[in-house]
């Protein structure tokens, strides 16, 4: 039986704490499920509120997923057939509505880690997020993007890229319920209605120092302040 609680792993890009040595690949012959297994991560930044947005994102984007690329498993994995195997996707920037002053900015192609598979008795089973959903490739999202102390781009947290559906946000349950707050504010609005949004959250006083810090330093700098 397949655990429910597999703790997330994942590139430098993706905002969470653990990540997972990339060694060598599981064997060619394991079969995938599509039925995905639920996992749970703790996240790296602050990300419950359109504060926490406005605090931490770089810019807001429309992005679609374009491709996906299967990471070496740990050699425990390999050994054991039991554990997580990351994944990363290519995603392209389509349309960006919202960037923070001053901060960094992306065009193009990015590619981030993300949730990829468990492995148990020679199968992969697809692994997602409880606070979100999986990202597959031709899915477009709206993503809270920034720029990680290692240089690399990505979403805020795994669940705070929101569906798109009908000209609109579409929080999926788990998001809706991980989430409240922004749920109630976000949901179901455009694109351009949740970068005006971000863009009305009023400025800390010391906003200028804390964009000058990295994430990392910025949320323990805030961490202080509260």
């Amino acid at each position: 039986m397949l655990p429910r609680r597999v703790l997330y792993a994942a590139v430098a890009a993706m905002a969470v704490v653990v990540i997972l040595a990339v060694v060598r690949s599981v064997s060619e012959d394991a079969q995938t499920t599509r039925s995905p297994v639920m996992g749970v991560a703790s996240t790296r930044w602050p990300v419950d509120t359109l504060r926490d947005w406005a605090d931490f994102v770089d810019q807001l984007s429309i992005i679609r997923i374009e491709s996906e690329a299967q990471l070496s498993p740990s050699e425990s994995v390999v050994e054991n057939g039991e554990g997580t195997v990351p994944r990363t996707v290519t995603a392209r920037i389509e349309q960006t509505l919202w960037r923070n002053p001053g901060s960094p900015r992306v065009d193009g192609l990015i590619t981030f880690g993300t949730w990829g598979w468990v492995a148990h008795d020679g199968v992969l089973t697809p692994a997602t997020d409880e606070t979100g959903i999986r990202l597959e490739v031709g899915d477009q999202v709206l993503a809270p993007l920034l720029l990680t102390p290692e240089g690399l781009w990505g979403p805020l947290s795994p669940g705070s890229v929101v569906p798109l559906a009908n000209g609109g946000t579409a929080f999926a349950e788990a998001q809706r319920r991980s989430y409240p707050e922004l749920a109630s504010i976000l949901d179901r609005r455009t694109p351009e209605d949740v970068a005006n949004l971000l863009a009305a959250v009023a400025p800390r006083p010391n906003a200028g120092a804390l964009r000058r810090l990295d994430p990392d330093a910025r949320a323990r700098a805030l961490a202080e302040e509260s």
